[in-house]
C-alpha cells in the first residue's frame, strides 16, 4: 500500500454483460479516446449456467477459506482464465491496451455492468489473466475495477481539509466497532481518520439512527455491520430496539435521510454483513443507495469471517485516506484491500467477496490537495463497549444565517456574549457565503427548543439586534433548516363596502369574469389589500344571492367576485357547494383559489413559497384493508390558466429578508383533515411522492369547476409543515405571497383574453402591488419629498442594440473581429481603432436616431418628482430633458454639456413658449433652490439641432471621465460637486458591472456617496447586495437599495403625484 503507487487515470472502459436466452454478450465503450465496440458473444463455451457454476465454485472456495488457484483441483482457476479470454476478446483486448497506452502507465477504471440478478452475483473480480503479466482482474495493476449502476449525474470529489470522518453503525455486534477501531488506530492517531462515536445497542435503533443522521457532524464514510433483508414488503436493514426485538429501517427511507448529505460530505457507504449473515439483502441495498445519490457503496457477494472483514475495511480506509495522497480513490482502495486480504489470509478467495458499486466514472471520492493533518490526542482507556457512553448528540452544531449591515466588516465576537448568556452557546469564526453572514455555534441540545422559540417570537432578533443584527434569516443544522425568516405582516383595516340589494347585485354580476375563493380570515385580509373598486364605483360592492355573499371589485385587469367557503370540500358551506352555486350564478371565465397550505418540509422549501396546483390529488377516497389503496382520481387545473401561471410569472419577485419567494407549479394534496401530524403527512407523501404540499378545499373546487366546464387553478403559499408544530406565524406573509403572485399574473393586459375575460381600465389610486409598508419603498418616497440629486445612467436593456449590431457587422476582418460578448465600450474601441473616431461618430448617428427616443416610463414619471439642483444624466439622447420640458415647463431648466474647451461648455435653457435656447452669456453659477440643472457628461444629442460626439470607447472614458474640473469651469465644477456631496443621491440605470460607472462614481463622490442615498434596481438584479455593502463604491460605503419591478414602481409614482405620498 504505497502512497506513491498508481492513481487511476481519467480514462475508463465500460462493459455491459447481458443475457439473451442462453447467449451471454458483452458491449463496451470507452471515454477519452472516442472508442466504442459492437457487442460480441462470450461464445457457446459460456452459457448462463456455466458462468453461474463458476460463481458457485469461487463462493465455495471463499466459504472454505480456500486458495482459489487450488480450489477443486484447479478447475475454478481454469474457468477464471477461460472466462477472462471470452470476455476480453481480441478487439476488446486491443481497445483496453489502447486506453492503457493513452493513460501512460496509470490504471484505467473498468466499470462492469452485469445485467440481471444472476449475473450480478458472479465474482467477475476473480477472472484470471494468464499473462504475462498474470493475475486476477480484481487485483490487476492495469485496471481498477468497479460495478456501474444506472443513475443520473455523478458527484465531484469532496474537498477534505483535515481528517476523514467515519461513522460505524452496528445494531447487533456491539464489539464490531471496537475491533475496527483497534485496526484503524494508526490512521486515527495520525489524523487521517476521525473516529465518530459509533451507534450500537439501543443507540442503533431505527429512530435513533435517523435522528443521529439528521444532526452533525456528517460522516464522510458510513460503515454498517449487520443484516439486510426483505421485511414489511420493502428492502430493509435490521436495526435494534429498546425492547430487544429487531426494528427495521427501510433502505429507501435511509436513502431519503442521507440525500441531503450526498452532495455535501457523505461519499462512501460500506455494507458489511455480520459473520454468518446472508449478504443478499445488503447487495440489493448497495445498488439502491447508489441510485438514490450515494457516490460509492462497497458490499459483499458472500459472508466472510469477521477478521477478514475487519482487515479488508482497515486496508480500504488506510489506502483511501493515506497521508500524502492528493485524491481519495475508492477503486484503488478496494484494489489494495483485496491484495492485502490475499497476502494476509493465504490467498483466500474471500478477497473477491467485497465489490464496489460506483455512481459515475470517477472513483476519486475525496480531494486532499489542501489537507492539513493534526495528530489525534492519545486515547484514554476505552469504556467497555456494552456501557452507554455520553452521546455526541448532547451538543448540537448550528449555523445562524444573519442579516447584518455589512457582512464583510461585521464581527462575530459581538454575538458571543448574548448567545453564551442565554443559550450556553459557543460561537466559532463566522463565514461569508455568497455575501451572507453565517455564524456557527455549538450549544446543549436541550437549549435548541428555547433558541427556536425565541427565533419565532422575535426575542432572538431583539437580543442580537442590540449588537447590530437586523434579523435571523435561517437557523440550520447541517442541511436541515430549523427556522427561516418570515417578514412581519400587518394588515390594515378592512375596506368599506357599498351594500347593494340582490336585484342590484344581479345587474352587476354580468361584469364579473373572475371568481376568487378564500377560506380563512388571513386569506381574506390579504386579498382585500389589492382588491380595488372597479371602474364606475367609488368603493367595493357587497351583496348576497341565495346561499352566497359576493364582494365585487377590480383584481388586476379584471372585475372579480370574491366568495368564501368553510374549511374543507364537504359540508353545506364547503368548497364543493359554494363553488357550484357561484358558477351557476356568475358564469365566470376563470376561477382562482388563493390562500395558504402546508409544505413537505424545510429541506427543499421555505415558509412563504408559493404552490401553483397543476393537479390536485384527493386523498380521502381510499380502500382500507391490510394496506391502504388510494382510489381518488387526480384533478387537473385549467390548461390555459396553467400556461399563464407558468409563463407569465417570470418577472414576479417577492422579497423574504435576504432571499426571495420560490414558486412550485406541481401537484398538491387535498382532503378533509387539518393535517398537523408528521407520520400522517409522511404517509401521504409516500403515497403521492410528487406532491409539494396539501390543503383542504382544492378537491371540491376542482371537481365542481371540472363538472361545470370552467377553468380553475389553486395558488396557495406554505405557512407550516404539518409536522405537529403548526402555528400562525407565517400565515399573513404566506397569504400575501399567494395573493401577490395571482395579482401579478392577472395584472397583465390580455392574459385571460383567450378565456373570454375582458380587461377593464385601472381604477383610481394605486394598481400595482407595491406595499407602502415596504421599508425600501417608504424610504424612496421619503427621499423624493426632499432635495436630492438624480444620477441617471445608461444601463438600460436594449438601448444600444442597434449600435452593437451595426458595429459587429463592420468588424469582420482580422484582427478586429469581435466576440458577441464584448462590452459596448470594447466593441466601440475596436471600431475606432479600425476606422477612426469620426467614422464611429457617424455609425452612432446611423444607429441612434435623434428623433426616435427610447421608451423609459420610469424616467418620464421621475421628471415630475425632480427637485431644483444639479442632476447627472449619462443618456446620449435627451430623454430626461424633454420629459422635464413637457411636465415642468414652469421650472427654470438648464442643461450643461462639456465641450472641447472646458471653459466654454454647451449651456442651453428651456424657455416656455420658445423652446430650447443657447445661453448668450452662460451663468457662472446657478440657484440650486430654483433651477433644475442637468449635466450631460456622456454627451451626444442635445435638445434641438445640437450634437457632440458621445463617449463610447474605453479611451473616451479614460480621457473624459476624470475630475469634474477637468471638463468644466472650476467655479461651476465646485458648485456641482458641493451640491452632490451635501444631499442624498437617487441612482438609476447605473451598473457596478460597468467599469466606467464605477470610475464615474469615484470622481463625483470622492468622499463617499451621501447618507440616505438610494439605488433603484430591478428585482432580478443580483448586484443589490454589492451596492448595499459598498463593494466598488467610493470609500467602500454602501447605500440603500430599492429592488422593485420598474413598471409597478412607475404606476405607484404616477398614482402618488408629488405631495400625495405621505
Amino acid at each position: 500500500m504505497n502512497k506513491d503507487g498508481p492513481v487511476v487515470s481519467e480514462l475508463w472502459l465500460e462493459i455491459d454483460i447481458t443475457q439473451t436466452g442462453d447467449v451471454l454478450s458483452a458491449t463496451a465503450w470507452g471515454a477519452g479516446q472516442d472508442v466504442q465496440w459492437a457487442p460480441h458473444s462470450l461464445g457457446a463455451r459460456f452459457s448462463p449456467e456455466t458462468v453461474h457454476q463458476f460463481g458457485e465454485w469461487v463462493k465455495t472456495a471463499a466459504l472454505d477459506e480456500s486458495v482459489l488457484t487450488r480450489s477443486l483441483q484447479g478447475k475454478a482457476l481454469h474457468e477464471a482464465r477461460e472466462l477472462h479470454d471470452a470476455l476480453f476478446q481480441q478487439g476488446l483486448r486491443d481497445a483496453l491496451l489502447t486506453l492503457q497506452g493513452a493513460a501512460k502507465g496509470m490504471p484505467v477504471l473498468l466499470r462492469l455492468n452485469p445485467k440481471g440478478p444472476r449475473l450480478k452475483t458472479i465474482p467477475w473480480e476473480a477472472l484470471y489473466r494468464p499473462g504475462p503479466p498474470s493475475g486476477f482482474l480484481g487485483t490487476s495493476q492495469e485496471v481498477f475495477l468497479a460495478r456501474g449502476v444506472e443513475s443520473t449525474g455523478f458527484l465531484q470529489p469532496r474537498e477534505v481539509k483535515d481528517a476523514v470522518r467515519l461513522l460505524v453503525i452496528s445494531p447487533s455486534d456491539k464489539e464490531g466497532p471496537d475491533r475496527l477501531y483497534a485496526k484503524l488506530q494508526p490512521s486515527i492517531q495520525s489524523g487521517e481518520i476521525k473516529w465518530l462515536e459509533p451507534l450500537t445497542g439501543s443507540r442503533a435503533s431505527a429512530s435513533f439512527v435517523k435522528e443521529r443522521l439528521r444532526h452533525g457532524p456528517t460522516p464522510h464514510i458510513l460503515h454498517f455491520i449487520g443484516h439486510g433483508e426483505l421485511a414489511e414488503e420493502s428492502l430493509c436493514l435490521r436495526m435494534s430496539s429498546t425492547e430487544g426485538a429487531p426494528s427495521w429501517l427501510k433502505v429507501r427511507e435511509l436513502a431519503s435521510e442521507l440525500s441531503p448529505a450526498f452532495p455535501r460530505d457523505l461519499r462512501l457507504i460500506v455494507l458489511e454483513p455480520r459473520e454468518g449473515a446472508n449478504p443478499d439483502g445488503l447487495m440489493s441495498a448497495a445498488e439502491l443507495l447508489v441510485q438514490s445519490g450515494a457516490a460509492a457503496v462497497v458490499a459483499y457477494l458472500w459472508p466472510v469471517k469477521a477478521d477478514v472483514a475487519r482487515h479488508c475495511a482497515m486496508a480500504l480506509y488506510r489506502s483511501l485516506t493515506l497521508a500524502g495522497t492528493a485524491k481519495g480513490d475508492v477503486a484503488r482502495g478496494l484494489h489494495d484491500a483485496r491484495s492485502s486480504v490475499l497476502e494476509e489470509f493465504n490467498e483466500s478467495a474471500e478477497a473477491f467477496s467485497p465489490v464496489l458499486y460506483l455512481r459515475g466514472c470517477d472513483s476519486n471520492l475525496f480531494d486532499f490537495r489542501r489537507r492539513t493533518l493534526e495528530a489525534a490526542p492519545l486515547p484514554a482507556a476505552r469504556a467497555d463497549s456494552t456501557t452507554e457512553t455520553v452521546s455526541s448528540l448532547a451538543t448540537a452544531s448550528l449555523d445562524l444565517w444573519l442579516s447584518v449591515p455589512v457582512p464583510a466588516a461585521f464581527s462575530g465576537e459581538l454575538l458571543t456574549g448574548p448567545l453564551s448568556t442565554r443559550y450556553e452557546a459557543r460561537a466559532s469564526a463566522p463565514a461569508l457565503q455568497e455575501g451572507r453572514f453565517i455564524l456557527p455555534i455549538q450549544l446543549p441540545r436541550e437549549k435548541i427548543a428555547r433558541l427556536l422559540q425565541d427565533a419565532e417570537s422575535g426575542a432572538l432578533d431583539s437580543l442580537l439586534g442590540q449588537v447590530g443584527v437586523k434579523f435571523i434569516q435561517e437557523i440550520r443544522e447541517g442541511s436541515r433548516c430549523h427556522f427561516s425568516y418570515v417578514p412581519p405582516v400587518t394588515f390594515g383595516p378592512p375596506p368599506v363596502f357599498e351594500a347593494v340589494t340582490s336585484r342590484e347585485l344581479q345587474g352587476l354580476l354580468p361584469r364579473v369574469d373572475v371568481l376568487l375563493l378564500t377560506t380563512t380570515e388571513v386569506e381574506r385580509n390579504a386579498l382585500y389589500e389589492v382588491l380595488k373598486p372597479f371602474p364606475g364605483r367609488r368603493s367595493l360592492v357587497e351583496g348576497s344571492l341565495r346561499n352566497t355573499t359576493y364582494r365585487l371589485g377590480q383584481f388586476g385587469q379584471y372585475v372579480a367576485a370574491h366568495v368564501e367557503s368553510t374549511m374543507g370540500s364537504m359540508g353545506h358551506g364547503g368548497s364543493t357547494l359554494t363553488m357550484g352555486d357561484a358558477i351557476k350564478e356568475l358564469a365566470p371565465k376563470a376561477i382562482v383559489m388563493v390562500g395558504i397550505a402546508f409544505g413537505i418540509g424545510p429541506d427543499k422549501q421555505r415558509l412563504g413559497d408559493v404552490i401553483v396546483a397543476e393537479t390536485v390529488f384527493p386523498y380521502e377516497l381510499q380502500r382500507v384493508g391490510e394496506r391502504v389503496v388510494h382510489r381518488g382520481q387526480p384533478l387537473p387545473c385549467g390548461p390555459i390558466l396553467s400556461e399563464r401561471f407558468r409563463t407569465r410569472r417570470a418577472d414576479w419577485k417577492l422579497g423574504r429578508g435576504e432571499d426571495t419567494v420560490n414558486v412550485f407549479q406541481s401537484p398538491l394534496l387535498s382532503g378533509e383533515k387539518l393535517t398537523d401530524d408528521l407520520a400522517f403527512r409522511d404517509a401521504l407523501l409516500e403515497a403521492f411522492p410528487t406532491a409539494q404540499g396539501g390543503e383542504m378545499e382544492g378537491a371540491g373546487a376542482y371537481a365542481a369547476a371540472q363538472r361545470m366546464n370552467v377553468e380553475v387553478i389553486l395558488v396557495k403559499a406554505i405557512c407550516d409543515w404539518a409536522d405537529g408544530y403548526k402555528n400562525d406565524r407565517a400565515q399573513p406573509f404566506a397569504a400575501r405571497a399567494a395573493v401577490s403572485l395571482v395579482h401579478h399574473v392577472l395584472g397583465k393586459r390580455g392574459v385571460l383574453e383567450s378565456l373570454g375575460a375582458r380587461d377593464c381600465d385601472p381604477p383610481g389610486g394605486t394598481v400595482a402591488f407595491v406595499p407602502l409598508e415596504n421599508p425600501a419603498v417608504r424610504s424612496l418616497l421619503e427621499l423624493l419629498q426632499k432635495p436630492f440629486s438624480l444620477l441617471l445612467g445608461d444601463h438600460w436593456s436594449g438601448t444600444f442594440e442597434p449600435l452593437r449590431k451595426l458595429l459587429h457587422e463592420q468588424l469582420q476582418e482580422a484582427p478586429w473581429t469581435a466576440s458577441e460578448h464584448l462590452t459596448l465600450s470594447a466593441l466601440a474601441q475596436r471600431y475606432a481603432l479600425q476606422s477612426g473616431e469620426d467614422e464611429l461618430s457617424l455609425r452612432f448617428q446611423e444607429a441612434v436616431n435623434r428623433d426616435v427616443l427610447p421608451s423609459m416610463p420610469l424616467v418620464d414619471v421621475l421628471a415630475r418628482w425632480l427637485r431644483p439642483g444639479f442632476h447627472i444624466t449619462l443618456l446620449r439622447q435627451p430623454v430626461l430633458e424633454l420629459a422635464l420640458a413637457t411636465h415642468r415647463p414652469d421650472v427654470p431648466l438648464y442643461i450643461i454639456q462639456p465641450a472641447k474647451t472646458k471653459d466654454r461648455p454647451h449651456i442651453r435653457q428651456y424657455v416656455a413658449g420658445k423652446g430650447w435656447m443657447q445661453c448668450a452669456t452662460p451663468p457662472t453659477s446657478f440657484d440650486t433652490k430654483r433651477d433644475v440643472v442637468l449635466v450631460r457628461l456622456y454627451r451626444g444629442y442635445l435638445p434641438g439641432p445640437v450634437f457632440s460626439p458621445p463617449l463610447l470607447t474605453e479611451d473616451d472614458y479614460l480621457r473624459n471621465v476624470r475630475e469634474l474640473e477637468s471638463v468644466l469651469p472650476q467655479v461651476l465644477a465646485d458648485q456641482i460637486l458641493s451640491t452632490l456631496a451635501n444631499q442624498p443621491a437617487l441612482v438609476l440605470g447605473m451598473s457596478l458591472l460597468s467599469w466606467d460607472h464605477r470610475h464615474l462614481l469615484q470622481c463625483l463622490f470622492n468622499r463617499a456617496i451621501p447618507d440616505r442615498s438610494t439605488v433603484l434596481l430591478e428585482p432580478e438584479d443580483a448586484t443589490g447586495s454589492a451596492w448595499y455593502e459598498g463593494r466598488g463604491l467610493p470609500r467602500g460605503r454602501g447605500i440603500q437599495t430599492t429592488q422593485v419591478a420598474f413598471p409597478e414602481l412607475t404606476r405607484l409614482l404616477e398614482a402618488l403625484r408629488p405631495g400625495e405620498s405621505s
